[in-house]
């Protein structure tokens, strides 16, 4: 008789194989997983048949084929979720402002700055993600850097605390620094700021923004 392509022999017939039908595979992971990661079809083992004690498909000459191969594929999917000031509306409310001191193009009057602290809970994030947090509003129309308000002549310029500007909707982004233990927070500063050159008309004002946490 003379081998098989199947590596078995030519009088063999094979009506079932129960070898390696239960086995336990287990996933070590270098870094902290985030969202979803897809496992594609990966060969773990290759199973041959021999008739001499001690030999395999890969060291029989010629090598023969294996009978079988075990294969794996699958995602891993991470429930992930951060609560942003456990889901209360963050109000900030600004001091008056006296026209005189807003009424040119560009005018911010620094004693109408407010800077507010953001903490946050986050579920299954490892320490050491990369972790930052956007914002999202609609844009001035006269400048689209800024928060657009009721009030047409200001808009409301938003910055992290090195003062870089966060534009809503753009590529800039808070900085988190200290996330540990499920918890975080970072910092951003409100500021009104004329954004057509004319005295804004009295009364009340506001704007929207959301701010949503983005996990790397």
């Amino acid at each position: 008789t003379e081998p098989s392509a199947a590596g078995g022999w030519g009088d063999a017939e094979m009506k079932a194989m129960t070898a390696g039908n239960q086995r336990t595979v287990r996933i070590y992971n270098t870094h902290p997983l985030v969202g979803e990661i897809s496992i594609p079809q990966t060969t773990i083992m290759n199973l041959y048949l021999s008739k001499t004690p001690g030999s395999s498909g890969d060291n029989i000459s010629p090598a023969v084929p294996p009978v079988a191969h075990v294969t794996m594929s699958g995602t891993i999917t991470v429930p992930q979720s951060c609560s942003i000031n456990a889901g209360q509306v963050i109000e900030v409310r600004l001091p008056d402002i006296e026209g005189k001191d807003i009424r040119n193009l560009g005018d911010s009057p620094q004693n109408s700055h407010v800077t507010t602290q953001v903490n946050f809970t986050c579920s299954n994030v490892a320490d050491g993600t990369n972790l930052s947090m956007s914002l999202n509003g609609a844009t001035d129309p006269h400048n689209p850097e800024y928060l657009k308000t009721d009030n047409e002549n200001l808009g409301i310029r938003i910055s992290d605390k090195y003062d870089k500007t966060i534009v809503p909707g753009g590529s800039a982004e808070l900085p988190i620094e200290d996330y540990a233990d499920g918890k975080g927070s970072t910092e951003f500063t409100a500021a009104p700021v004329n954004t057509t050159g004319h005295v804004p008309h009295t009364g009340e004002y506001q704007a929207t923004a959301t701010l949503e946490i983005q996990i790397r």
